[in-house]
């Protein structure tokens, strides 16, 4: 979704990462410029496709805590970070704080919706600006939502599970 968003708002170059194939190559569907296996040292290609830069914008969507600490090393000069999801209760980030200060980086926290994220939700959805469609991987029918939890708990080939009735 974060990938459809960006490419609406205008974002010349998107830069995803996943441990998963399947989501990588779905990225790159979705528009992603380029993909990056999180196995593999991210830091070092994101640096190696941004000029030595680093990115402008981090959206962090996943919970693993290696990639908030992954974000921090990844964001360019006044960037910022965007935590979309969190880890598990009780980490705490160490921020650099010298780099911080130097970068002027801005951490952003999203929980939720306000009334005008939900607006702007609706009408880009209603005025077919973005296509959801392309993100649903499995139609179900009711009496097979067991199956789309299993599908969804094992996130390998799966992006969004819609069950029908």
């Amino acid at each position: 979704m974060h990938i459809l968003l960006a490419k609406t708002n205008g974002a010349e170059k998107i830069i995803a990462t996943d441990i998963n194939e399947y989501k990588l190559k779905k990225a790159k569907e979705c528009g992603a410029d380029f993909v990056i296996n999180a196995k593999d040292d991210v830091v070092k290609k994101i640096f190696e496709n941004t000029e030595n830069r680093g990115v402008d914008l981090v959206i962090v969507c996943a919970g693993a805590f290696s990639v908030f600490e992954q974000a921090l090393k990844c964001v360019d000069k006044a960037g910022s970070i965007l935590c979309f999801a969190t880890s598990e209760p009780g980490r705490e980030l160490s921020v650099p704080i010298n780099e911080f200060w130097k970068k002027s980086i801005t951490l952003l926290s999203s929980y939720a919706a306000a009334p005008n994220d939900l607006r702007e939700a609706m009408e880009l959805l209603s005025f077919k600006k973005i296509d959801v469609n392309s993100l649903i991987t499995h139609r179900l029918p009711l009496n097979e939502i067991g199956q789309g939890f299993k599908l969804m708990a094992r996130a390998s080939e799966s992006l969004k599970v819609i069950i029908t009735f």
